[in-house]
């Protein structure tokens, strides 16, 4: 298989489960080292054992990708760990489990709290925001790189009860 990521340093959000955790096997594979972050610290303990079981290269960051704290203490570990960052992947996100998951009840829009509205947008659409806000610089000191920003098809089309997602 061509190792086509050998040398590059990825920094993939919400890897410690479902798309992201796919994605970061698969960079892996591809010879990418790797900063996985998420919420969960079990998740992100098992991604980074999956991938060095595999061979690869992977440090665990556990965050949240609205702070901006956590998000630089993300990025820092990519600096310290393996030199800079090449490959942003922005995949942290809320959907329809993970939002149950998180104790926030699916709800029609007039029963939305406005705390489940932030909680949802701080996630989805900030956290995106401030790894790129913290990242692009050190995508440019390194001669630039790649920034990923995943959506769901609900971006395109709601259903029932998906108004703050999509």
């Amino acid at each position: 298989m061509a190792r086509q990521l050998e040398g590059r340093v990825a920094l993939i959000t919400g890897a410690g489960r479902g798309q992201g955790l796919s994605a970061a096997q698969l960079f892996a594979e591809h010879g990418a080292k790797l900063v996985i972050t998420d919420l969960d610290a079990g998740s992100v303990d098992a991604a980074v054992d999956a991938i060095s079981a595999r061979g690869g290269e992977a440090a665990g960051v556990v965050g949240d990708v609205s702070k901006p704290e956590d998000v630089r203490a993300a990025l820092a570990a990519a600096q310290s760990r393996f030199g800079g960052l090449d490959i942003l992947y922005n995949n942290a996100g809320i959907g329809f489990s993970a939002k149950q998951r998180m104790g926030i009840e699916m709800s029609d829009l007039v029963s939305c709290t406005e705390e489940d509205w932030d909680r949802i947008m701080a996630i989805n659409l900030t956290g995106v925001f401030l790894m790129c806000k913290y990242g692009v610089p050190m995508l440019i000191a390194r001669g630039g790189g790649v920034v990923i920003n995943t959506a769901s098809i609900g971006g395109l089309r709601g259903g029932p009860s998906a108004h703050a997602y999509a």
